[in-house]
Formats: structure tokens, C-alpha cells, sequence
């Protein structure tokens, strides 16, 4: 009897000793891969007007959501969307290439209704940008790079993106069709939401510039310190150019 009490203390302790390396084990696991910024971009002041456009081209279809764009939107306490918020300096570990999250059917901007979608697009610079005309009516894909005639239903403009600095679309034949393409180094990265709030997760730590960028407001560049192990949130306000 006493044998076989000791046998199962004995068990005991190999599966108690067993569940806390275990433990440990999934303790390393779960370490953080590094820091996360947080934050809301808000406006300071006034919101430009809406800018007013002239239809001279397809008016049937392209009147039919108005003759003004908001190039400024503004969510909930004046928080701006569609912002990008870029951390720059970011170098991969080991110097091995960086690990992409791509969408699976690429970087896409779609022609709708005259007008671009989404009206801001990052893209690993490098990387192709897919453009399509979902509408009945001729449109020309403009960057200045390249300048591309696009019919009804024609295949996708395909052209990769290099670069360090936002690249204006446009349409030759509707003027007033405008986004843009922003081509980012690394996955460190993000474009704030309809209320402005963003977050960047794995930073690793060390001290790097970080942008703001919107294309209707004034930049803003920080240089900030990330410690180990320490989120941190940055709350910026743009101002406008008017």
C-alpha cells in the first residue's frame, strides 16, 4: 500500500514539475514581439470647405452623387480618417526580409461612380497596384509615371510602385477624380479609422521618426523613443493649409 501511495506522489510531482515548464514554455511564446503605438489624429481649427466641382464630362453618371467632394473627413471629436501614420527607420531582424500582411487579391483601386476607391492606398514600395474601371464610361489612369487610357470592362491597369513619397492619381478626363498611393518600407503602419484612431503593433524597440500624413492637411514628422515592453500612445492634431 505504502508503495503505491508513494508511486502516485511521486507521479504528482513529474506532472506538477511537467505543468509548470509548460508554463514557462508558453510564457516565451506569448512574449511580446515588441511595442504598440496608439493613438487619435484630430483636426485643429475648421475643416476646409467642401471643394465645389464642375461636371463637363458624362454628367449622367457622374452628377449623380453630388458636385462636391469632402477631401477632409471628420468622425467622432473631430478625429480625422484616413490619415497614415508611418514609423520610418524600422529595420527587419537579422536583416531578413520583412513579413508582409498582403491582401489576397493585391492592391487594388477601383473606379466607381467617377471617383477612386479608397481615396488613400498604401502599398509596399515595389510592390503593383491594380487599377479597374468598374464604370460605364471611359476613364485615364494618371500618376505621372504612367498614364494609362482605361475603357468599360478593359483589364486592370497593372504597374508596380516605387518610391518614398505619396504619388497623386488622377483622371485626365474627369478632373475632379483624385486619390492617392502611399508607398511605405516596412509593415510598421497604419491609416486611421473613420474616428482617427489608429494602432501599430511589434515595434521594436529603438528611436525612429514617425509621420503623419494626410493629403489635404499639413504633415507632421516626431521623432519618438519606443523602451521595451512599453506601449505608448501619441495623440497629433493637423492643421489645414487654408
Amino acid at each position: 500500500m505504502r508503495q503505491r501511495i508513494g508511486f502516485l506522489v511521486a507521479g504528482l510531482a513529474i506532472a506538477v514539475m511537467t505543468s509548470v515548464v509548460a508554463a514557462q514554455q508558453a510564457g516565451k511564446v506569448a512574449e511580446k514581439a515588441g511595442v504598440t503605438l496608439k493613438g487619435k489624429i484630430t483636426l485643429d481649427g475648421d475643416a476646409p470647405a467642401p471643394r465645389t466641382i464642375t461636371i463637363t464630362k458624362d454628367p449622367e453618371l457622374c452628377s449623380a452623387h453630388g458636385t462636391t467632394v469632402n477631401d477632409v473627413k471628420i468622425g467622432k471629436d473631430k478625429g480625422v480618417a484616413d490619415v497614415v501614420v508611418e514609423i520610418t527607420g524600422v529595420k527587419a531582424k537579422d536583416e531578413s526580409p520583412f513579413k508582409w500582411d498582403l491582401p489576397r487579391d493585391g492592391f487594388v483601386i477601383r473606379q466607381k461612380d467617377c471617383g477612386f476607391s479608397p481615396s488613400v492606398l498604401v502599398i509596399p514600395n515595389g510592390k503593383s497596384v491594380k487599377v479597374f474601371n468598374d464604370d460605364k464610361v471611359t476613364h485615364n489612369v494618371n500618376t505621372g509615371a504612367w498614364n494609362e487610357m482605361q475603357a468599360p470592362d478593359a483589364p486592370a491597369v497593372e504597374k508596380p510602385v516605387k518610391g518614398r513619397k505619396p504619388i497623386k492619381v488622377s483622371c485626365n478626363i474627369h478632373s475632379w477624380m483624385e486619390a492617392w498611393i502611399y508607398p511605405v518600407q516596412s509593415p510598421h503602419f497604419a491609416v486611421t479609422n473613420k474616428d482617427g484612431e489608429y494602432e501599430i503593433k511589434n515595434i521594436p524597440a529603438g528611436k525612429y521618426r514617425v509621420k503623419f500624413w494626410h493629403a489635404s492637411l499639413k504633415p507632421v514628422k516626431e521623432r519618438l523613443t519606443f523602451e521595451k515592453d512599453a506601449d505608448m500612445t501619441k495623440d497629433v492634431a493637423l492643421e489645414s493649409f487654408e
